[in-house]
């Protein structure tokens, strides 16, 4: 499931994220969340930032059997963008 909400204007484009996951083949578990803002700086450059973290937990075999662990990670995203 993934949820966003995005608000543009001329030159700028906010918006934020969130979404859960869940594979019961895999055993997998994630949760992310996002926001974040891109600005037209010309007419084929954009730049954005956002700022983000994400987890899951991952299965793991062990010798008692399946366990998880749980890994993450976070922080801010700065982005270029140049197309025709």
């Amino acid at each position: 499931v993934e949820i966003g909400l995005v608000r543009q204007t001329e030159r700028w484009r906010f918006g934020a994220e969130v979404g859960a996951a869940r594979d019961d083949l895999t055993l997998t578990e994630g949760f992310s969340w996002l926001v974040g803002a891109r600005r037209r700086l010309a007419e084929t450059i954009e730049v954005g930032i956002a700022w983000g973290r994400a987890r899951a937990e991952l299965p793991q075999a062990g010798l008692g059997g399946f366990s998880h662990i749980n890994a993450s990670n976070g922080g801010i995203i700065v982005e270029l963008s140049v197309h025709k």
